[in-house]
């Protein structure tokens, strides 16, 4: 099977398993993926599709995770992580060619919108919002990752169904996010072109220092009126209990990997969340509401830091104008909640991946997303007619 193929297909099952499949169903495909990652690239090792250097970088990587392993300890998620780092530099390496299989596509698309109305009408969080069978927060940030790749093949309806989710959800966030990508859509080719000369990691680093000083400030100056709010006044009202929550539990993070000196933030406490680490919960209560703070509690600055070196550099190719819209609204993902949209391999990371490069070359001829295909034409033929 040519790679094109493989590479197509890795793609249509990231959108089985993050959109179609319920969270209760997705994990035993998870690993089956995973594994494939595996032999995928030892494969394209074997046959030099993959460069010496990303082939070194790689197995640092696996080393810098047995260590977390061995020093911190071991921890379910950790084998993920492992097999996804063979997936990102896959893909990162591959060239993604134009998806002809317009058929199945669509197909998986709307099935997933189907999967996803179901669960939206079955699935509550604990204060009655409707969800997905994902935890409320990370309800929206898969919406989200469904919605940019509405946007990027032009499906419309994609679009206003995330959107008509977010007021259903009440998330802040993706609300937030969405807006934030419209905003960036339109003053895009008003920035500097001076700006996207600046590799992201600076950029990254810069806003991340921003929003820790932020979180201080909020806790100094901010008033709160109620504990929590699940109603409306949510999304138009941040002074509640839930965002100072957030806040103090990330300067408690900060303090005491730059002030305490936690020893154990070296290789991490392990899996820290619904109070699984008796040991971090006494100190710090919750896991951080932030991705970077969130890999360092779980697995270790020193390998949070190897990771911010061999992986994140992957995202600078797409900072530019045409990839702003999409990485910006993540960035703001990546500074609220514990997504591993950046820094920790992960299958997100490996589908935003995708989504960057289909982004790339959307425009190309005969892609089922470029303007000239058939069926866009068609699409815009048929609205004129109706105008």
């Amino acid at each position: 099977m040519k790679i094109e193929t493989i590479n197509k297909y890795i793609f249509y099952s990231l959108i089985v398993i993050f959109f179609i499949l319920p969270e209760p169903l997705q994990k035993i495909f998870r690993i089956g993926l995973g594994v494939f990652f595996l032999y995928y690239a030892y494969t394209l090792i074997y046959n030099r599709k993959i460069s010496f250097y990303n082939i070194v970088k790689i197995h640092l990587l696996i080393i810098a995770i047995l260590l977390v392993i061995l020093k911190g300890g071991y921890q379910t998620s950790i084998i993920n992580i492992l097999l996804c780092v063979f997936g990102v530099f896959v893909i990162k390496d591959s060239t993604i060619y134009n998806y002809k299989d317009e058929r199945i596509f669509k197909y998986l698309y709307y099935l997933s919108i189907f999967s996803m109305i179901l669960q939206l009408l079955f699935f509550r969080s604990q204060d009655g919002r409707p969800n997905l069978s994902y935890e409320i927060n990370l309800s929206g940030a898969y919406l989200f990752l469904f919605f940019l790749l509405s946007v990027i093949t032009k499906k419309r309806i994609g679009e206003l169904f995330v959107i008509a989710a977010s007021f259903l959800l009440l998330s802040r966030l993706l609300i937030f996010a969405i807006a934030l990508y419209y905003v960036f859509i339109l003053i895009r080719n008003i920035i500097p072109k001076t700006i996207f000369k600046i590799s992201f990691k600076y950029v990254y680093s810069l806003l991340v220092v921003v929003f820790f000083i932020f979180n201080f400030w909020f806790l100094l100056n901010v008033t709160i009126e109620s504990a929590y709010k699940s109603d409306t006044s949510r999304v138009t009202e941040l002074n509640d209990g839930s965002n100072k929550l957030r806040f103090l539990i990330n300067s408690k993070v900060i303090m005491g990997l730059f002030i305490e000196k936690d020893e154990k933030f070296k290789f991490g406490y392990g899996q820290v969340s619904k109070g699984l680490s008796e040991e971090y919960s006494s100190k710090y209560t919750l896991m951080p509401h932030n991705e970077l703070l969130d890999s360092v509690v779980e697995f270790g600055y020193v390998f949070t830091i190897i990771c911010f070196i061999f992986v994140f550099p992957i995202y600078n190719t797409f900072f530019n104008r045409k990839g702003v819209a999409i990485l910006m609204p993540l960035f703001l993902y990546s500074l609220i909640l514990w997504v591993r949209f950046f820094i920790i391999p992960s299958f997100e990371m490996i589908f935003i991946l995708y989504l960057l490069k289909i982004n790339s070359l959307k425009d190309e001829k005969n892609s089922i997303f470029s303007s000239q295909h058939t069926f866009w034409r068609w699409r815009r033929k048929s609205c004129s007619q109706l105008i």
